[in-house]
């Protein structure tokens, strides 16, 4: 749909919190609800990324013109700070992760750097804190090292860089994170509070000595109160519990994990005790098979509903708010890094890796990793889009397609495991190494030539010598391609073929088309290849471990999942019994949704829409119009079957009305859902109207606008009309129709 204004093309695309986004010329702006332009697409940004309490991320051309640099800006786009940064986004806690190149900063919402000195990492903002860390390239004297330090959002750096590691936690205290320093384990405070479990010495870079103790008594002292201050003497050397250097050191750091006011109440000491005997009979659990099997068994049982193949099409992302088989340990949350994803691939993986286990991947650096990406062409996800691809104004079926290869790159049959940790990852990011048959064909080249192969898989074969034994020759790799699912990738001769043309979304010089070929190359390659993998893999799955213990719910109990968009409301007392109500507003769209089950006598026709459709045209009210009737399975092969109808409100406004029923093994659940306009109406109606009209597409009202979607002869009631097709759901994002429709598409993907 196009726009004329000032004989420039102005279109929509999309949303910016309460504005919708404009473009014009290929610069973007936003406008208000009654058509104000409120930040003009003169003003140069390329795009601005939804609004977070007046602020929002934009970017634009450089003053030189080759490069996009990024910054933040109010409602009325003025700056707040520099457009100097490479890349922005949301860190946690209204604060921005900002880069120049491969330095890190932390951005205030004012646009002020929170550090004067900048890092390798930086991780998002929890409690007004943040982990820092840095990359020391290895030299003659040390391997490649990677400290970590702790920094607030003053700006103050709370802990040097003194860590090997530095992980979120959460258990005894609520937060604290865990560090280590050569292998010794710390326990770190919000404050900066290093508390060693062993009861040994803190690194002394962080706590230096000291030759006098000036002891004034417990009041104002971590001590105060304390149920073991009677064995305190006037010099300070020790108390009932510590001896003398522990108790002193508990002083200075204002920290003692044996307080406590009463003799029954649990100390930090008792809580300590506790979680070592826990984690020692996690460890052990994780050294052995049982973990990872009792975590696949719970998540078939309490995810997948107890059926395993729903497995192959299992998108990991759903897992990003789940605390047990999502848990990323500390980690950015990601699909390879997720507790669930880890105990599937070192059971099914024992074969190929004979020493593998869950705990595996955090000791000896074993690591589920991506087979196919999406960043390289399609660039980073932003809302319904990609960073790359939106660049190169991709069809609404390409971007459908996008968006579905992307759910795809997310399940079992897109990774693998493959000893060597960071060193491998940092291969697989190389430009030329970041498709697989280009990754397959350097980790060949470096077993065909030990003295000229790439260092890093060099580094890892040389550093992995016994369990990449059997694969260092051409049969071995080819063996070892087998093992992994990857046979798709290699020849007849077990030689790794050239299957993709190599681009990448921000590649110089590249074609529109070019580019749309490539990307559906790459789409039509891998899909197969995902799916096929994944199938192999759950069935090997089912061969490793027994599922008869397995207690599996009911098989005709149906547990819908929906948007987390969506509010869980409270029950009423006219809802239908054990009826769940969700709520959700849009800019242009009230949307209320309910489900409740039914029985099988009440549910419509699954296999044959007609009856449906007749039975609609036959009880339409006036002011009512029919405007989809559809059924299938989802994407879990449960049957669906669903109807949309448009209510005409008084004295303006319309109210979309959806029925589904999804029906599994004799049960069956009702989805009734109403979703009416908000703010101005019709303007959905009349903007597509008045653009058909210049186009000739209509020629009034009664001719070309409306017509019941299933039967051209049906007069009655208030029609469908041109602007309802879901071709201009994508111009009105937040439309009641454009809701439900993304709804239902929901509902029949994830259910």
């Amino acid at each position: 749909m196009d726009i004329s204004q000032n004989k420039r093309t102005m279109r929509t695309i999309g949303t910016a919190g309460e504005y919708t986004l404009i473009e014009i010329d290929r610069c973007v702006g936003t406008m208000d609800k009654e058509g104000k332009i409120i930040i003009s697409p003169d003003l140069g940004y390329r795009s601005i990324q939804g609004f977070n309490k007046g602020r929002a991320i934009a970017n634009r051309l450089s003053e030189d013109n080759q490069n996009l640099v990024w910054g933040l800006i109010d409602e009325k786009g003025e700056p707040r700070g520099d457009f100097k940064y490479t890349f922005i986004e949301p860190w946690g806690e209204g604060f921005y992760k900002c880069e120049i190149g491969n330095k890190k900063n932390i951005l205030r919402r004012d646009g002020t750097e929170v550090l004067k000195v900048w890092f390798d990492t930086v991780s998002h903002v929890k409690e007004r804190v943040f982990v820092i860390g840095n990359t020391i390239r290895k030299t003659k004297d040390h391997p490649t090292l990677y400290p970590y330090g702790l920094a607030s959002v003053t700006g103050d750096i709370l802990i040097p860089l003194i860590f090997d590691s530095l992980q979120w936690k959460k258990d005894i205290f609520n937060p604290f994170l865990y560090g280590k320093i050569k292998e010794k384990a710390y326990l770190v405070l919000l404050n900066g509070s290093i508390i060693d479990p062993e009861g040994g010495h803190l690194p002394d870079i962080y706590f230096g000595q000291t030759d006098s103790f000036n002891w004034k008594g417990p009041k104002h002292t971590v001590c105060d109160g304390c149920i073991f201050t009677d064995g305190i003497n006037e010099r300070g050397e020790g108390c009932r519990k510590l001896n003398k250097e522990q108790f002193r050191q508990a002083v200075y750091e204002g920290v003692c994990k044996h307080y406590k006011q009463d003799e029954f109440e649990q100390s930090v000491q008792d809580k300590l005790d506790e979680y070592q005997e826990k984690q020692t009979r996690e460890k052990e659990a994780k050294q052995s098979d049982e973990f990872a099997i009792n975590l696949v068994k719970d998540f078939i049982r309490d995810v997948l509903n107890g059926n395993v193949s729903k497995l192959a099409s299992f998108d990991f992302t759903r897992l990003r708010s789940d605390t047990k088989f999502g848990d990323c340990e500390g980690y950015a949350f990601s699909p390879a890094k997720t507790s669930i994803m880890k105990a599937i691939m070192s059971l099914v993986s024992k074969d190929v890796w004979p020493e593998i286990s869950y705990d595996s991947f955090d000791v000896y650096g074993v690591e589920a990793a991506p087979i196919n990406t999406y960043a390289m062409l399609l660039g980073v996800p932003i809302g319904n889009n990609f960073k790359g691809l939106r660049e190169f104004r991709p069809s609404a079926e390409l971007l459908d397609r996008a968006c579905a290869f992307y759910r795809l790159t997310n399940t079992i049959g897109n990774y693998m495991v493959v000893p060597g940790g960071t060193a491998l990852a940092r291969e697989r990011v190389r430009r030329d190494q970041r498709y697989i048959d280009s990754f397959l064909q350097a980790f060949l080249f470096a077993i065909n030539n030990p003295k000229k192969g790439s260092l890093d898989i060099l580094g890892v074969i040389n550093h992995q010598k016994k369990i990449f034994a059997p694969y260092r020759s051409e049969e071995g790799f080819i063996s070892l391609c087998r093992k992994l699912y990857l046979d798709d990738y290699l020849d007849e001769n077990g030689k790794p073929k050239s299957m993709f043309y190599g681009v990448w979304s921000d590649q110089k010089g590249l074609t529109r088309e070019q580019y749309v070929e490539a990307v559906e190359q790459y789409f039509n390659v891998c899909e197969p290849i995902i799916t096929r993998r994944s199938e192999k893999i759950v069935q090997k799955l089912k061969e490793v471990i027994s599922l008869d213990s397995i207690i599996i719910p009911e098989e005709d109990t149906i547990v819908l999942q929906v948007p987390e968009q969506y509010t869980k409301l409270k029950s009423l007392p006219e809802d239908p019994e054990n009826a769940v109500s969700y709520g959700k507003d849009s800019k242009d769209a009230v949307c209320f949704l309910q489900t409740y089950p039914i029985t099988y006598a009440e549910l419509m026709p699954m296999t044959d829409v007609q009856p449906i459709i007749d039975g609609i045209h036959n009880s339409l009210a006036d002011n009512q119009g029919l405007i989809e009737v559809e059924c299938g399975k989802t994407t879990y092969e449960k049957h669906f079957v669903y109807s949309i109808i448009k209510n005409l409100n008084k004295p303006s406004g319309i109210t979309y009305i959806l029925t589904m029923h999804i029906i599994r093994k004799g049960k069956a659940l009702c989805v009734k859902g109403l979703f009416e306009e908000r703010g101005e109406t019709g303007k959905r109606e009349t903007m597509i109207y008045e653009v058909a009209r210049k186009k000739d597409l209509i020629k009034s009202i009664s001719e070309g606008w409306s017509c019941d979607p299933y039967d051209k002869n049906f007069t009655r009631g208030v029609l469908m009309n041109l602007s309802e097709q879901r071709e201009y759901d994508s111009y009105f994002f937040t439309h009641p129709l454009t809701e439900m429709r993304r709804l239902i598409k929901y509902i029949i993907e994830n259910n």
